[in-house]
């Protein structure tokens, strides 16, 4: 309750509490000249710092006390000693008071005034709070109504969250001494604990409902969900929380309901967007269209509002309409994905009339030039040139053509001459390990959706020796982004294109090239951008009947923003070892162990770039190997991106150190 004001009251206070400073002040000068002269004065000691405690200048009586004891450290004075304590304690230099109290406990272990005073050292300090209760029991069985034992069990009660033993003790402290302001502060902390324990249970409630809703079982979400509600009063943000909900599990008027009881205490985008959507699922198109509409108005810069506009302009029919909002969006700045995404909408748009269908033709070009190289350190080469071109038929369907140049070379003298010799043997033509092909493919690539696509290419593969192979490739890639990467692939090519061997450049045994195919599952999931997990497998088939797989695992975590790390475990086994396919790398039961680390330099909506690499150990060669890498990603525009690759590293074949470099550079040009 606050004190009227009284002037005379006041008046009178000041001059008292004024008189005693002034006397207090003037102890302080009469001790410390005492302990001027003489160091070891105990008494001045403990008057000069119980003075200084009276005007709450506790570091100073502090320092009087570390000063005394250590001019006379072998004073046994356990009252000194106790007060010293006492005062570290109030100067929150809890260190100290523990260590003197403890040392005062070895001493005197029964003295119910140190153990009380360690205990509340540790509620102070929230530090070894199992020597709380004892203490405290032994103190209160022994003084029950002692005011700070009760209070400090009150808080040690609240500590382990026995909100009803707290009550009992403050609850007796507050019959000895209601007004005290220690027993105050404890019912104050019991009530706000009680409240915020209470707010934890319920938000455990609603956190559960949030789990499931993870799992995508919206159902069973609901039920948390309405547990909480009817417990807690709820905020916009959750009744639109609960409204999605209602949405997933497909109660749709519930849901309305619940988006109107939002919308009508004030205006969310989030939430009238929601409503929108929710309309046009339950086939009310006039409606959606009206509240897409109206969101165009409120928000004239947002995507959303447009894009289910002309969604809802399409589902009435009116398809001149959906794709006039489509061409408008497509004037805005908007990144590839969502770009996809609108001309899919376009695509799914049943054209009328031929014009229509001449306007879509073609939907899009696109020229994809690349080039790449590849050397190791037995003198391969590989190099190869060329680009694609695709044309868009429709939103979802690509056709294109490309050709490629690719040059296989090595220097026969540097290589093993058993294997050189048995070339020689088996070749049709002048040996020079120097070859190029030419690929002229074509291909055809699928959207599906903006997360599943696929593609596939068949077309002749030619060299200066063999007139006429053919080269086919198969592939199929879905995303979600920044979460899940799944891609699956198949080539078929000349193995001294696949295998990267030196040998079988100019082998042609029987007129007949050897050929192989790759089978490729590559997956990669981050989660939660705190883990990464990725893998690999590789099956590869050669027609000279080997065969083998390789297959990568990795596992790692994000340590920063941009620096992920982790293990790397690499396995690889062929069916026939080096004495039964000695004209191209086939080991047998081949395994590394790595640790590897990628860094993002750059990462903006026009470049990405990282760097990379990995160290690691194989165990059958007893030897090291390490790579390292960097990436790079350009956007100069919406229709020009640029990217490239370059690779450098050192590991074991065939027992002994293998080299290699690598690089490569590909650009899409749309128009």
């Amino acid at each position: 309750m606050k004190r009227p004001i009284n002037n005379r009251y006041e008046e009178k206070w000041n001059y008292v509490n004024n008189f005693r400073s002034t006397i207090y002040e003037e102890r302080i000068k009469e001790y410390s000249a005492k302990l001027l002269k003489n160091p070891k004065d105990k008494v001045s000691a403990q008057r000069l710092a119980e003075y200084y405690q009276y005007l709450e200048q506790y570091d100073e009586s502090q320092q009087v006390l570390r000063d005394y004891f250590e001019q006379v450290p072998n004073d046994s004075d356990e009252k000194l000693r106790f007060f010293y304590a006492k005062i570290a304690a109030w100067n929150r230099d809890f260190e100290l008071a523990v260590v003197l109290i403890d040392d005062l406990l070895k001493k005197s272990p029964d003295n119910l005034d140190y153990q009380l005073f360690r205990a509340q050292l540790s509620i102070w300090n929230n530090r070894e709070m199992e020597l709380v209760g004892p203490y405290l029991e032994n103190v209160l069985a022994k003084r029950p109504d002692n005011l700070e034992a009760l209070i400090s069990m009150g808080s040690y009660m609240l500590f382990k969250q026995n909100f009803d033993m707290a009550q009992e003790y403050a609850d007796k402290a507050a019959a000895i001494d209601s007004q005290n302001n220690e027993v105050v502060t404890l019912q104050t902390n019991i009530d706000f604990q009680k409240l915020r324990a209470e707010e934890e249970k319920r938000y455990k409630i609603l956190e559960e409902g949030r789990r499931y809703v993870l799992d995508g079982d919206c159902q069973n979400a609901l039920s948390y969900y309405e547990q909480y509600l009817s417990e807690a009063e709820p905020n916009n943000m959750i009744l639109k929380e609960y409204g999605d909900v209602l949405f997933c599990a497909k109660r749709y008027r519930e849901a309305l309901s619940t988006y109107d009881e939002v919308l009508s205490s004030s205006y969310f985008y989030e939430v009238a967007l929601q409503r929108g959507k929710l309309l046009y699922t339950m086939g009310d198109s006039l409606g959606s269209l009206a509240a897409f509409k109206q969101l165009r108005k409120e928000e004239p810069d947002k995507l959303e509002p447009y894009l289910y506009m002309g969604d809802s302009y399409a589902k009435l029919g009116d398809f001149t309409s959906a794709n006039d909002i489509y061409d408008t969006l497509l004037t805005w700045d908007l990144d590839s994905t969502e770009i996809v995404m609108i001309k899919q909408r376009q695509a799914w748009i049943p054209p009328t009339g031929l014009s229509a269908i001449l306007q879509r033709f073609p939907s899009s070009i696109g020229f994809a030039p690349s080039m790449s190289y590849y050397s190791d350190n037995i003198s391969f080469k590989y190099s190869r040139f060329g680009g694609r071109l695709d044309v868009g038929v429709t939103g979802f369907l690509s056709l294109g053509v490309s050709f490629y140049k690719t040059y296989v070379t090595a220097n026969r003298y540097t290589l093993d001459s058993v294997k050189v010799d048995l070339v020689d043997r088996n070749t049709n033509y002048q040996n020079d390990f120097n070859r190029n092909f030419t690929s002229f493919k074509g291909h055809v690539f699928l959207i599906f959706s903006n997360q599943f696509r696929m593609g596939f290419s068949s077309g002749s593969l030619n060299s200066d020796v063999v007139h006429k192979d053919f080269e086919s490739e198969i592939f199929a890639s879905y995303e979600i982004k920044d979460t899940l990467n799944i891609t699956a692939s198949y080539m078929n090519s000349d193995a001294a294109i696949i295998l990267y061997s030196p040998y079988l450049i100019d082998y042609n045994m029987n007129s007949q090239r050897i050929f192989a195919s790759i089978y490729k599952l590559a997956a990669k999931y981050y989660h939660k951008k705190t883990w990464v997990l990725s893998g690999s497998f590789q099956y590869v088939t050669v027609s000279d009947n080997n065969a083998g797989n390789d297959i990568i695992l990795r596992a790692g975590k994000f340590f920063e923003k941009d620096l992920t790390a982790g293990y790397e475990y690499y396995y690889a086994n062929y069916k026939y070892v080096e004495d039964n396919s000695p004209l191209y790398y086939s080991p047998e039961a081949f395994e590394s162990h790595s640790v590897w680390a990628d860094f993002i330099i750059e990462k903006n909506k026009k470049a990405d770039i990282s760097l990379g690499g990995k160290l690691g150990y194989i165990p059958t060669s007893d030897l090291m190997q390490i790579e390292g890498h960097i990436n790079g990603f350009y956007k100069f525009s919406n229709n020009l991106q640029l990217q490239g690759t370059v690779s450098i590293g050192s590991t074991s074949r065939e027992s002994s150190s293998y080299r290699y470099f690598s690089a490569g550079l590909a650009a899409y040009w749309g128009f």
